[in-house]
Parts: structure tokens; C-alpha cells; sequence
């Protein structure tokens, strides 16, 4: 339900922004339904539902391509003649006010070659910076939908699809990868050491939780806490040395990290709370005596 209401709103709200409104009683049967359009306006916001759902249903094959552009506007714009095609002619971007004399507001790139150009750099500039990874996601999606903007490919229907890969572009990286089919590009030796941190928290959550375990078991089964249970605290404190020399591995990865330039700001944090993490358990299994082979806690 919630899904749905989405959709409604951002065809509808899209669309009203460039002057396209229809009756609000109809939005749920033109988003959803098979209707018959009443007017042009009509068709022009089921078609830019269809664009809606193209990007959420088959987002992990769409890649920020000319030929996806142009799918993109064609889907907003409709049956319009020039659905999917870039404009034939170049006009000002005019701002006009009541009581006030037209303005120009800038003159959009030419129409035909230097058009096509400016697309085929737009993109090619994208793909660079993206694989780069250097750039702030966030910001790159900005500089595009900017470049777009400015660019003005088509003749109508421009903030449509500047809105549309916003949408397509949206940089939450993890929401990406997962839904989009954006792989995290990792080499080798750093795929071993995202493993090995994996295991390295794993066997001290291991640790904490068996000797938590087996102390409140000792509550009810006294002979536990006495010499004949100590092999299982032995067994257990195996686990925690485990752990505890695995803090190295842990550091390692990190300096790694942030001596790798590639690696953005949050990465290099995040490696640094493993190590704080790590040492934290140190301090928890040191200061409580619980690595010293003895029986006596």
C-alpha cells in the first residue's frame, strides 16, 4: 500500500511541476489501471509511471546509457512525435514573471551534433568517475543531473527524466548494490581480509558469549566453577587467546585502509571502529582475568 501511495504521489507531483495535471480521482486507475486517456495530459502521467516502474522493477539492467536516456523520455513523454528524441532545434531557457519582462535564463547546447556530443561526454564522464569511486556518489548524481539540465537533450520533458535518474542514480551505496546489482569491486587480498575480520568478531562474540554462558551455568552447577569443570573454561579461553591475536589482523586491515587513497572518509572510519572494537575486547578479557589459565576468576 505504501509502494503504491508512492508511485501516485511522484507521477502526479512530477508532473504538475511541468504543468501536467489531471482530475486526482483518476490517478489510482491511470497509475495502476489499463484506461482509456482522456487527454493528452492524461497520457503523459501513466507514461511516466511506466518510466517509475521500469527503474524500481528492472533496475539492476539499467545502466546511465544514451539508449537509457532516450527509453526514459520516450516512456514520460508518451506518444508524443518527438518521444526519444533529442531536439531539432535549441531554444532559450526563459523565465518569465507576471508584470515583469521575459528573461533568459541561459541557451541550452545546441541541437544535432554538438547535442549528441555533449551526451556521449556527459556519459563517458559518469562511467569514469563512477569506476573511480573517488568522488562522493552523492555528488557525482548532482554533477550529472546538472550537466543534463544544462545540456537540455530534448525538446520537452527535460526535468522529467532529470528527475528519473536522480531516482537512478540515488547514492545510498549499499541500496545500490543490493537492488541496482552494483557489485563492490574488491581485490583478492582485500575480499581475505574482509573475511578474516569477519571470523576475527565472530570467534570473540564466540568467547563472550561461551564464558557468559557457562558462568551463569556455574550459578545452578557449582561443581562447573570448581576444578572439574575447568577444561571447559580452558576450552573457552583457547577461543578468546584466538580472538585476541586476531586483533592484529584487524589493525592490519585497517592501516591498509587508510593508506589506500581510493578508500572514502566512511570505509577509513569504519576501520577504525574495528580496531576500538577490538581493543575494547581486549580490555574486557584482560581486566576480568578471563585469558589467564587458572580457575581462579
Amino acid at each position: 500500500m505504501l509502494r503504491e501511495h508512492a508511485l501516485i504521489e511522484s507521477a502526479q507531483s512530477s508532473n504538475r511541476i511541468e504543468g501536467v495535471e489531471v482530475d486526482p480521482a483518476r490517478m489510482g486507475t491511470l497509475v495502476f489501471g489499463a484506461p482509456i486517456y482522456r487527454d493528452r495530459n492524461e497520457e503523459e502521467v501513466a507514461g511516466y509511471q511506466k518510466a517509475l516502474t521500469l527503474i524500481h522493477a528492472e533496475g539492476a539492467n539499467l545502466k546511465v546509457t544514451d539508449e537509457t536516456i532516450r527509453h526514459l523520455h520516450k516512456l514520460s513523454r508518451g506518444d508524443s512525435w518527438d518521444a526519444g528524441r533529442y531536439k531539432e532545434k535549441a531554444e532559450p531557457i526563459i523565465e518569465r514573471r507576471p508584470g515583469q519582462e521575459d528573461r533568459v535564463r541561459f541557451m541550452p547546447v545546441a541541437a544535432g551534433a554538438a547535442t549528441d556530443a555533449a551526451m556521449t561526454q556527459l556519459i563517458a564522464r559518469y562511467d569514469a568517475l563512477h569506476a573511480d569511486r573517488r568522488v562522493s556518489p552523492l555528488v557525482l548524481m548532482g554533477g550529472v543531473v546538472l550537466d543534463f539540465l544544462c545540456i537540455h537533450p530534448f525538446r520537452d520533458g527535460n526535468g522529467r527524466v532529470s528527475r528519473l535518474l536522480t531516482l537512478l542514480l540515488w547514492p545510498v551505496a549499499w541500496f545500490v548494490r543490493r537492488h541496482y546489482g552494483h557489485k563492490l569491486e574488491v581485490t583478492r587480498m582485500e575480499r581475505c581480509l574482509r573475511l578474516a575480520v569477519r571470523l576475527v568478531f565472530a570467534v570473540d562474540l564466540l568467547f563472550i558469549v561461551g564464558m557468559v554462558g557457562l558462568l551463569f551455568y556455574g550459578i545452578e552447577h557449582l561443581e562447573v566453577l570448581s576444578d572439574r569443570g575447568v577444561v571447559w573454561f580452558h576450552l573457552i579461553q583457547v577461543i578468546g587467546v584466538l580472538g585476541a591475536v586476531g586483533t592484529l589482523v584487524v589493525l592490519y586491515h585497517a592501516i591498509l585502509t587508510w593508506r589506500n587513497r581510493e578508500k572514502r572518509i566512511w570505509g577509513k572510519l569504519q576501520g577504525l571502529l574495528f580496531v576500538l572494537a577490538c581493543v575494547g575486547f581486549l580490555w574486557f578479557a584482560f581486566a576480568g582475568n578471563l585469558l589467564h589459565f587458572s580457575s581462579n576468576y
